[in-house]
């Protein structure tokens, strides 16, 4: 520090001094003796300071001062600011002397420009639950192990923590802390310990459970697809490119905070923005199609099986998709950009939607004879049969023989206009996926009523 070099408690501000002073706790008796000598070397103006250590540390403190003179306060507040700058130092972290109590942490991160979280970043650093690196960074692409994640969680909820804060394993009072809130439980962590980088789908389950007291009920009991679907849902856990959830990806620093804030802002009252396509992966990891997320309807429980009208084949519905044509941004849509129609109808256009169901045949005992699709199945009007020529999508087999015991997977694709849909849902009419079965009578319903 240089000499003759005067700050005035004015000049400071919460983020930064809550910063410093959360670095006390391990200070030694040793440094006090150093810290009243910088007493001289700092000047304070007292009514200022007096209202900084109120916006500093709150309630506690304004008891403090009606017990106390405020000429006393004020050298409080000079010797936890010195106490705190000897006790960075000598650890040496230097980005913690004393200036920095007087300027902006969040300001001052120097690796933040353009980056797609700065804000979010930002925020947490003035709220005090996570702060920079000694260098002035934050290196928001690094990994979070789920002993840090457990530990921002935990401070910026203002959940309670017992228990000693340091040492090898500093991070067990804050992941008690999150156990008895019901945020987290011991059996979620099949593997691995608290130094393990925290993966997206560990961190959604302890986010939505941070937002939903029903969820923190210990008889609760949900699947991860189900509690990732949640916090997509709530838009809590938005997607990497094209939607994509990446459970098993490591959680950077930029998201954490990022998901962190989102949860402050749900308990506050807030709403979030929700990644449509993010939900939709999540709806068909949960439970086999997006139509909930697409049309707002329910599928019946899948898998489901299907009547082939063939008593040796049994076909069973896996999945089904849901597909808008005309949403550029949906991320498979080149899959669908052409489709071949089986009838003489007009072309298929962007104003239809595609409805693919994957399904399995499988042959249960050898007869003579073949198996044909399309006079077993076929799409019920005013749905019509299509086909993508797509690889990532493979057709499910037109007809086999019945001389052996073998199974068959595919996509069985029909396409219903966009207009037909929307009116019927607008009018709370009926509207499902629906099979027509081929010389039978009746139909096969696959969505609830």
């Amino acid at each position: 520090m240089r000499k003759h070099r005067h700050y005035a408690a004015s000049e400071t501000n919460a983020g930064g001094g809550v910063f410093l002073y959360a670095h006390m706790e391990n200070c030694g008796p040793s440094y006090i003796f150093c810290a009243i000598l910088l007493l001289n070397r700092i000047r304070i103006r007292r009514k200022r300071g007096i209202a900084v250590m109120k916006r500093l540390f709150g309630k506690e403190f304004t008891s403090f001062c009606k017990r106390t003179q405020r000429g006393k306060a004020c050298k409080l507040l000079a010797l936890t600011v010195s106490v705190a700058a000897l006790t960075a130092a000598c650890e040496g972290r230097t980005a913690m002397a004393v200036p920095a109590v007087f300027e902006s942490a969040a300001a001052s991160l120097t690796d933040l420009s353009g980056h797609w979280a700065k804000e979010s970043i930002e925020k947490a650093v003035s709220r005090g639950y996570v702060d920079g690196y000694e260098d002035r960074s934050f290196r928001p692409e690094a990994s979070v192990t789920r002993g840090e994640f457990v530990k921002m969680a935990v401070t910026a909820l203002g959940l309670q923590v017992s228990g000693k804060t340091d040492g090898a394993e500093w991070y067990v009072p804050y992941a008690n802390a999150a156990v008895n809130a019901g945020i987290h439980r011991w059996s979620d962590f099949g593997s691995g310990d608290w130094n393990t980088p925290i993966t997206r789908q560990e961190m959604a389950r302890m986010v939505v459970r941070a937002t939903d007291k029903e969820l923190q009920q210990p008889d609760v009991d949900k699947s991860d697809a189900e509690l990732m679907y949640l916090a997509a849902k709530a838009g809590l856990i938005q997607g990497l490119a094209g939607g994509e959830l990446a459970k098993d990806g490591a959680t950077t620093r930029a998201q954490s905070v990022t998901v962190i804030e989102r949860i402050l802002t749900v308990n506050a009252g807030g709403k979030l923005d929700v990644d449509k396509y993010a939900l939709s992966n999540a709806e068909m990891e949960m439970s086999g199609t997006n139509i909930q997320t697409m049309w707002g309807i329910k599928a019946k429980p899948l898998p489901q099986e299907i009547d082939t009208g063939y008593g040796n084949v049994k076909a069973v519905v896996d999945q089904i998709l849901i597909v808008d044509k005309s949403d550029e941004g949906y991320p498979g849509r080149g899959d669908f950009a052409q489709l071949k129609k089986t009838d003489n109808g007009p072309e298929i256009d962007e104003n239809h939607y595609v409805v693919g169901l994957h399904m399995k045949l499988v042959v249960t005992s050898e007869s003579e004879g073949f198996y044909v699709l399309r006079q077993s199945i076929g799409p019920f009007t005013p749905y019509r049969r299509v086909y993508t020529s797509s690889d990532s999508y493979k057709p499910i087999s037109g007809g086999f023989s019945l001389s052996e015991l073998i199974s068959y997977d595919g996509w069985f694709f029909m396409a219903i206009q966009k207009e037909y849909v929307l009116t019927r849902l607008n009018r709370g009419d009926f509207l499902g996926v629906l099979l027509a079965p081929v010389n039978r009578s009746g139909e096969m319903r696959l969505t609830e009523e």
